[in-house]
């Protein structure tokens, strides 16, 4: 009995390391999921001019979302100003994507190249992520 115990205890073990290097690898890939639902909720496109979308102490996201971000997910717009919100949905799916992309280590492109801008802008160091 005392056999079976042990033996379940290392599969149980081994299991739970196993979905935790599962959730590790997830993660990443959520954040360029994310990045891209972020960019369809704050590039606007519209008649009066395309425009960029942020929240207060995130003008330097914006400005990585308009020169890198809302181009390659809406290929041939220009996007012009960048102009505060105060939706709350952008400002809860800014503040989670900003974070987690500044803490990315994962292998795609676009996210890797925001990163990149972040971290040259000191946007990431700025806000302690």
């Amino acid at each position: 009995l005392r056999i079976e115990r042990v033996g379940m205890m290392k599969l149980i073990g081994s299991t739970l390391i196993m979905i935790c290097l599962f959730l590790s690898a997830e993660s990443d890939s959520n954040t360029a999921v994310d990045l891209r639902s972020l960019a369809w909720t704050m590039c606007k496109i519209n008649s009066n001019g395309n425009s960029v979308h942020f929240i207060s102490k995130h003008k330097n996201f914006c400005k990585v979302a308009k020169a890198v971000i809302c181009p390659k997910v809406f290929p041939g717009k220009t996007f012009g100003k960048c102009i505060l919100s105060g939706l709350p949905r952008i400002k809860y799916h800014m503040m989670k994507v900003a974070k987690n992309v500044c803490a990315y280590e994962g292998r795609d492109g676009l996210t890797n190249e925001v990163r990149a801008e972040l971290e040259a802008n000191t946007f990431c160091k700025s806000m302690n992520y």
